[in-house]
């Protein structure tokens, strides 16, 4: 149990009931099973809580950033394009936190000397009464640690590649060698041997292994959502950055969904305005998040919160080496509007076509622009409430400050993220 900031040797044995219930998700079109937090006792979430922060001040624990990966990797790419022999190896585990074992577990935390005897029971105990699945913060945690094993013994095992470059963010790798000579199933194999000591028996590559080399790098290779690659030589070689395809059609999908209810005749040209304008802005709230429903934090919501480098590479307008793929251009710059509404044989609206000739999308990138659905810094109760009303909403006084937010939200979006 957690009592006054410790962890005592756990008295949960006397109920043999995992502490937390499965739940089935679907997400990106996938189903999955998490441990729900909502099943769990406040006592519960405490504990688990208080022992996944002992494990990352012990192992003095940082999550990588994606934001931050993908900016760092995306300041070296063209030196890597430009080098003689090169191989950008893209690497995604195979269900990573489902198949992690309850034996590598252990013997993580058998080198955890800074916790207690207490803490340590704790956490064996936890994972003699649950599956192991994501959805909470110590699995998150422990997830991690298997992982930076991972790390270690990956750049142990291809020392004689030359590698350039290493990075993984939970389970997605990126790899660059100084060799072009590297052979795909020698990889596999030699990654999956490294899984399964260090993760558990399932836990191996999937069939979304890329690789790149001098004489194929005008294919485009995907990683953390981005699509990049490789045009010209020399002096005249351009990077070409986009979001991969999949993430990109989940985008387009949402936009024509929003110009389709004006043109099916169920939204007025104003409320479509104030669904695009929302549309191509960062979508700012304080909420809890999903992570601890009981602490509030700053979130930022929509596609442009997702790519902040493609904010980046508008705003410097410097195609000397870098330049935005065609299928994000003309989702900023209006054409994407245009195609919609020719598929649905409407005429654009005056006001509508005023703001593409004007480059009001791409500004908003470009301007890093945010619609705040807060109270104190954004929008105060009469205007948001005023917006949904635009919108058509199906909204009263009566409704919170984030009752009328998450209605305008949902509206525009569809689902939450």
């Amino acid at each position: 149990m957690y009592t006054h900031g410790k962890i005592m040797p756990i008295g949960i044995s006397e109920k043999e009931e995992p502490l937390f219930k499965k739940r089935e998700i679907t997400k990106n079109g996938k189903k999955r099973i998490i441990l729900d937090k909502e099943t769990a006792t406040s006592t519960t979430i405490e504990a688990v809580d208080y022992i996944s922060n002992r494990l990352k001040q012990v192992n003095r624990l940082n999550f990588a950033n994606r934001n931050t990966i993908m900016d760092n990797f995306f300041q070296k790419l063209l030196m890597f394009y430009n080098l003689e022999k090169f191989s950008i190896i893209r690497i995604d585990i195979e269900n990573f936190f489902d198949n992690i074992n309850a034996k590598t577990v252990k013997s993580v935390i058998k080198e955890q000397p800074g916790l207690s005897r207490a803490e340590r029971e704790y956490i064996t105990t936890f994972f003699k009464r649950n599956e192991i699945h994501t959805g909470i913060s110590l699995i998150n945690v422990i997830s991690e640690l298997l992982g930076e094993r991972v790390d270690s013994e990956i750049k142990r095992t291809f020392k004689d590649k030359e590698i350039l470059y290493y990075n993984r963010y939970v389970d997605d790798i990126i790899l660059v060698c100084k060799n072009d000579n590297i052979d795909k199933n020698y990889i596999i194999s030699k990654i999956n041997e490294i899984l399964k000591t260090n993760i558990g028996e399932g836990a191996v590559v999937n069939d979304k292994y890329e690789q790149i080399t001098q004489g194929t790098k005008e294919n485009t290779l995907d990683y953390l959502g981005y699509s990049f690659k490789c045009i010209g030589s020399g002096n005249k070689s351009h990077v070409v950055i986009g979001i991969s395809p999949k993430k990109l059609d989940v985008i387009k999908k949402k936009l024509k969904r929003v110009i389709q209810l004006f043109c099916e005749g169920q939204d007025s040209e104003d409320a479509l305005l104030i669904k695009l304008d929302i549309f191509f802005k960062r979508y700012v709230f304080f909420a809890p998040s999903k992570s601890n429903q009981n602490k509030p934090v700053w979130q930022s919501r929509g596609f442009l919160s997702h790519y902040k480098l493609i904010q980046k590479f508008v705003v410097s307008d410097d195609t000397k080496y870098v330049i935005l793929d065609e299928s994000v251009a003309s989702l900023l710059n209006g054409e994407d509007i245009r195609n919609i509404f020719r598929e649905f044989g409407i005429d654009i609206p005056n006001k509508l076509k005023r703001a593409i000739s004007f480059n009001r999308y791409k500004f908003s990138c470009k301007k890093n622009k945010a619609f705040i659905a807060n109270r104190m810094i954004g929008l105060p109760y009469g205007s948001i409430y005023g917006v949904a009303d635009k919108l058509g909403l199906n909204v009263s006084t009566f409704m919170s400050y984030d009752e009328i937010s998450k209605s305008i939200y949902m509206s525009i979006y569809g689902e939450e993220e």
